[in-house]
């Protein structure tokens, strides 16, 4: 599999490092959204309201009820999967163009 990152990463084009400097640029952006203290204050609302959810979800009257207040509740996890998604895709194209500044970048010893 290594092998087939660093082909990958050799032979990338204009597109494929402007795509993996986009995707590192929002994953870092993202990344640094989740540190601020607003953010931390809508996670913890978001994780409570899944908590009551699921309490809410226990007691439904009926299958259609509880089936609704799932949905709500998957709601709010896809929005933290979403987020953890676009940070690991900024991690991995940080990867893709360091493998691709080394492979491009001369080493002074070499001669």
């Amino acid at each position: 599999m290594g092998l087939e990152i660093n082909d990958a990463v050799a032979n990338a084009t204009e597109e494929h490092l402007s795509k993996w400097n986009k995707a590192a640029s929002t994953g870092k952006e993202v990344r640094e959204m989740c540190k601020s203290p607003g953010f931390k204050i809508l996670k913890e609302r978001l994780e409570a309201r899944m908590a009551d959810q699921r309490n809410v979800w226990l007691k439904a009257d009926s299958a259609e009820a509880a089936e609704i207040i799932r949905l709500k509740a998957t709601v709010y996890k896809e929005v933290f999967d979403i987020i953890a998604r676009v940070i690991k895709e900024g991690d991995n194209a940080n990867i893709l163009l360091e493998k691709h500044k080394q492979i491009y970048t001369k080493n002074p010893d070499d001669k």
